[in-house]
């Protein structure tokens, strides 16, 4: 196993699990086999530029951001940020519009302090 493909497939398992989905729900976003992301996250498989950019659609992450192996604990922070950033728009998008102007109410109270 080469260790380039290693770090690929750690990237990959660590923003599954920041985005808090299974393999199984990352292949259904992807497109994939779940038992093949399982051989990508342990580095016994390569995958084609087609396969990395699904893998990336189903993170909702850019494409270069899976080859991010070396970031250092600040710019990892910043990458889980953005994640939990997504989540957050992606849970208000699904509240009632009266719910969603008083979460943004709240929000901009805070926002002034």
């Amino acid at each position: 196993m080469g260790k380039l493909r290693e770090n690929f497939g750690a990237k990959i398992k660590n923003l599954r699990k920041a985005s808090g989905l299974t393999q199984e729900k990352l292949a259904e976003k992807s497109g994939l086999d779940a038992a093949y992301l399982g051989d990508v996250e342990r580095g016994r498989r390569n995958l084609t530029i087609d396969n990395i950019e699904k893998v990336a659609k189903g993170l909702k992450v850019e494409p270069f951001r899976l080859f991010l192996f070396h970031l250092d604990s600040r710019d990892a922070s910043v990458e889980n940020k953005a994640i939990i950033k997504e989540k957050i728009l992606d849970y208000i998008e699904t509240l009632p519009e009266k719910k969603r102007k008083a979460l943004l109410r709240i929000v901009s109270d805070i926002a002034r302090f």
